[in-house]
């Protein structure tokens, strides 16, 4: 699934044949730079997938669970790499420290 893309969390939802009542976000990407030659675009992907990815699934699950009117539960897996900063990985804590 892609966690960027709104309309995915309902496609894969109704491939189901109950009601979705729990989602657990644990989607992620990574890999090993040194802050000074991280490129840009790779912590702006590194962002989009763990912060604005966790933000998008949860609210549509959110806005299904109100449709249905039924309760649910959200588990959000952060990495272990949000605390403390390791080597190489100064995009991916902060990233990972919202969940």
């Amino acid at each position: 699934m892609n966690v960027l893309a709104r309309d995915h969390f309902d496609h894969a939802a109704s491939e189901f044949d109950a009601p979705v009542q729990v989602l657990v976000n644990c989607a992620g990407i990574g890999n090993l730079h040194r802050l000074l030659d991280l490129p840009l675009d790779e912590w702006e992907a590194i962002f989009a997938v763990h912060v604005r990815g966790t933000f998008l699934t949860t609210q549509a699950f959110g806005r299904r669970l109100r449709e249905t009117d039924l309760p649910g539960s959200i588990v959000n897996i952060p990495s272990l790499n949000h605390e403390p900063a390791s080597p190489g990985l100064a995009h991916h804590c902060p990233a990972t420290a919202p969940g």
